[in-house]
């Protein structure tokens, strides 16, 4: 009997938000699989949406290694 291996990757896609409350309004939210609510938001905001983009891309390398760990 032959079993098929199951493989599962999160696809993740990180959104960049401007609140408009200076001097910090950006901030970041990450989404999984589709899903319509974020699975992860930033705790802080940021200067800049480039700021903003890489403390978000940070964390999804952090979620992918922990996801390639298991």
């Amino acid at each position: 009997m032959l079993t098929a291996a199951r493989e599962t990757t999160m696809q993740y896609s990180l959104h960049i938000n401007a609140h408009g409350s200076k001097p910090k309004p950006f901030t970041w939210e990450i989404f999984r699989n589709g899903e319509p609510f974020p699975f992860r938001k930033s705790a802080e905001a940021y200067r800049s949406p480039i700021l903003a983009k890489i403390a978000g891309h940070k964390v999804i390398r952090e979620l992918r290694r922990t996801q390639l760990a298991q």
